[in-house]
Parts: structure tokens; C-alpha cells; sequence
């Protein structure tokens, strides 16, 4: 990923840009937690054929994500790696190696996805 922007800088240019979303991360405890989002730049031509069900498919992972509906996450990420331009590869196979890990270790019912950088 080139570009990784927070939630108000997204709605700006989700009028010019793919934006989509990725983590939300707590970097303080008196700090709300910050919706991340990353810009796709280059949308090449094969691309193009699969955008909206790829955004689609994304906008759901990241829903099933926080629902820790598991094996939805792991069907949607094989299809969504090495699309776009492979540039959110690095993102979906830190988010494939998490759910590995509450696959065997249950993150528990207080768990809400966020991830704490502090």
C-alpha cells in the first residue's frame, strides 16, 4: 500500500479515489480509536472487470472481521489477494495470519477488532 489516510481525509476523496477500509487501531488510551483506509491509485485495466465485486467483497471481509465469522475471512481473502495491483497483499496476509491465530485462541466476547498500538 502506497497510501494510508484516516477516516476524514477517506470521505474527501472517495468521490476520485477507490478507498477502502483496513484496520481500526488505539494508539492511546485516551485517544479514540482511528479508522485506517488505504487509496488505490492505479486501477489497471483487468481490474476494472472485478472492481465492484472486489470492493465488495473487502467492505464485507472487514464486516466479518468484527463479527469473527472466521471462515468467511479466509474464503474472501484467497480471492482478494493479488488483486489490486497486489498492493493490499501485505494487509490481507497480516489479517489472514491474526484470524489464525483466534482461530486457535478465541479473542473472547469482549473482543471488537480493534487493534492497540500501545
Amino acid at each position: 500500500m502506497n497510501i494510508i489516510i484516516g477516516e476524514e481525509n477517506a470521505r474527501e476523496v472517495d468521490s476520485r479515489y477507490i478507498v477502502l477500509e483496513l484496520d481500526t487501531i488505539r494508539i492511546s488510551k485516551e485517544i479514540d480509536p482511528i479508522k485506517t483506509y488505504c487509496l488505490i491509485e492505479e486501477i489497471t485495466l483487468d481490474l476494472i472487470f472485478n472492481l465492484v465485486q472486489n470492493c465488495e467483497l473487502h467492505k464485507n471481509l472487514i464486516k466479518n472481521y468484527r463479527l469473527k465469522n472466521w471462515k468467511f475471512c479466509l474464503n474472501a481473502l484467497e480471492h482478494l489477494k493479488g488483486q489490486w495491483n497486489q498492493e493490499l497483499d501485505s494487509f490481507y496476509d497480516s489479517l489472514e495470519s491474526r484470524i489464525l491465530e483466534y482461530q486457535k485462541k478465541d479473542p473472547g466476547p469482549e473482543w471488537n477488532g480493534i487493534i492497540d498500538k500501545f
